[in-house]
């Protein structure tokens, strides 16, 4: 490779020559330097290197709030499959004066206990059933099947719409987030897939991750510039990449 620079100024300018090796080689590097998959001159991985992990943690975070036909990275099952789980099981537990039990059912029990509607014997327990105060007290405990007497906030319906996903709580609280991409200097707009009840009942966070050099990262930035209860406007002032962002507050009736 040809390192040899020649200057020289005429009638009072300055001119430079360089090589056409030596311009191919850092060409070369700028390349590398953007979209190597590999460590870039052993020192550090390229801009495009940084962005594929970004997005892969955002699939891993997705994962972990509604993955149903499977463990998140063999390790453990998301929330909606907990809540899941929790509705069947609600759904397959006796109310507390029996009301979703089916007659059949009722005449079953009856018939192998010794029971009646008046009253009977069941083990050391006699007397109406619903006289047993402690075992009222085990069944009122249990989840109904629509989850109504529970008292911690539980996961009632998720979705996603082109990139975008949401998550919403029993207690009215609602979870948003996504990833688009960004052009240089520009900016956009992000539509919710649920509406929040006002424009401050929620709290909004970005990240970027740039895929080229453009003006220079070190001088770049991404910020919010107006939102509403339905939407928000972003600013990128650095080269193209990916936005990813999250939204978190009390969703609308």
């Amino acid at each position: 490779m040809s390192n040899n620079i020649r200057v020289i100024r005429p009638s009072g300018r300055i001119g430079v020559t360089v090589s056409l090796d030596t311009s191919g080689h850092y060409s070369e590097l700028a390349k590398q330097w953007a979209i190597s998959d590999a460590k870039v001159e052993n020192i550090d991985y390229s801009a495009k290197y940084y962005a594929s992990q970004a997005s892969e943690a955002v699939n891993e975070a997705k994962d972990w709030a509604y993955k149903t036909d499977g463990k998140v990275n063999n390790e453990e099952y998301s929330a909606k499959y907990y809540a899941q789980q929790a509705a069947s099981a609600g759904a397959n537990s006796a109310d507390i004066n029996f009301s979703n039990i089916t007659d059949a059912a009722k005449a079953v029990i009856q018939a192998n206990s010794g029971a009646s509607s008046g009253g009977g014997s069941w083990g050391s327990i006699t007397g109406d059933l619903s006289d047993q105060t402690d075992l009222n007290t085990a069944i009122s405990a249990c989840a109904k099947s629509d989850l109504s007497n529970c008292s911690k906030p539980y996961v009632t319906s998720t979705g996603d719409r082109g990139g975008y996903w949401y998550r919403l709580w029993s207690d009215g609280w609602l979870e948003q987030g996504g990833a688009l991409g960004m052009t240089a200097q520009g900016t956009g707009a992000v539509m919710f897939p649920k509406q929040y009840e006002t424009s401050s009942d929620f709290v909004p966070v970005l990240t970027a991750s740039y895929s080229g050099t453009g003006t220079g990262t070190e001088n770049s930035g991404v910020w919010i510039q107006s939102w509403t209860a339905k939407m928000f406007m972003w600013v990128n002032k650095g080269p193209e990449g990916s936005l990813f962002w999250y939204t978190c507050g009390i969703a609308a009736e």
